[in-house]
């Protein structure tokens, strides 16, 4: 796969190009303008996915994961196809004529294929065993990207003001009955639907390698050894995570492939039940979205980290 960093330069210059396309696409004047700004991002996402799709390993057709990313990948180059994207646009709210919607949707399945990457269970434990110890810089690094691609993907500076960006992610002024709401959706998250979901996953018979459960939680440890870091472990991801996933990707995504999105990109340690977990509490933070707005969600996010973090400093104790 590209660098991270190339991949990331590559994407901003596709989503801004495609900004401007939006805001003069319905200016004859501008058609040219709009054409010259398209095409190069089709190009670049298309660059994107033929560089990627030089990873995936043939020599082994048996093999249930290239097969799955070979999947993966025409179903993402698929999606170019109008007809296809008018299918796809009964299922989740997009515009099937929008270039915008159409590239967010076409990388959104690369990730699919790159997280895919981090499934092997002995590449799991390497990551783990060997991750930097630098934790703060970490999540500031995880944060930043959230932020800027939630801000900005939805046209910030360029087809929507600071008001009307505000109001698409579904932020509003936090009030104190907001913050108590926050709090008491993770309480109960925690309460009622974590243990059942723990419950329904041990019955139907999912088992995790202890191992990497063990490394998880001494990661978690070494991320919460001080008032700051946990403190920034319940606030970056919490905002960084809530605006780009809550705020800007789910009006246009939906509820479900949203959390899908949501849970393969919690996969870096590996596919373990606290995946599938990731997985249905987005699902339930979605609902919470749909409901209150994105600021709520992101104080029960938020609140949520606190707590897990609090318990692995208290256990590291």
């Amino acid at each position: 796969m590209p660098s991270k960093f190339i991949v990331i330069i590559l994407t901003i210059f596709i989503f801004i190009a495609l900004q401007f396309a939006e805001r003069f696409k319905n200016k004859p004047n501008f058609k040219l303008w709009c054409w010259l700004l398209v095409t190069p991002a089709y190009l670049l996402t298309t660059f994107i996915y033929l560089y990627a799709f030089q990873q995936v390993n043939f020599t082994d057709p048996s093999n249930l994961t290239e097969i799955v990313r070979v999947a993966l990948f025409i179903t993402g180059l698929s999606i170019f196809i109008p007809f296809i994207r008018q299918y796809l646009a009964k299922l989740i709210p997009i515009d099937s004529k929008s270039h915008l919607h159409t590239i967010t949707l076409v990388l959104s399945l690369l990730l699919f294929v790159y997280f895919s990457y981090h499934l092997d269970p002995r590449k799991a434990l390497e990551r783990l065993t060997s991750s930097s110890n630098d934790h703060i810089e970490q999540l500031i690094t995880v944060f930043l990207p959230c932020l800027f691609f939630s801000v900005f993907g939805v046209g910030f500076l360029i087809r929507r003001t600071k008001a009307q960006t505000i109001a698409r992610l579904g932020l509003s002024r936090p009030k104190l009955q907001t913050f108590l709401l926050g709090v008491s959706l993770c309480i109960a998250y925690l309460v009622f639907v974590e243990p059942t979901l723990k419950y329904i996953l041990k019955i139907c018979g999912f088992v995790d390698n202890p191992d990497i459960l063990n490394h998880i939680k001494h990661h978690l440890q070494n991320t919460s050894k001080n008032w700051l870091e946990i403190l920034l472990l319940g606030l970056l991801p919490g905002i960084g995570e809530e605006l780009l996933f809550r705020g800007a990707l789910q009006p246009r995504l939906g509820i479900l492939y949203t959390s899908l999105l949501f849970a393969v990109v919690h996969t870096q340690y590996g596919f373990t039940t606290v995946t599938l977990s990731v997985f249905c509490a987005s699902i339930y933070i979605g609902y919470i979205r749909q409901r209150f707005g994105t600021t709520t969600t992101i104080i029960l996010h938020a609140c949520n980290n606190i707590i897990a973090g609090l318990a692995a400093y208290l256990n590291y104790q």
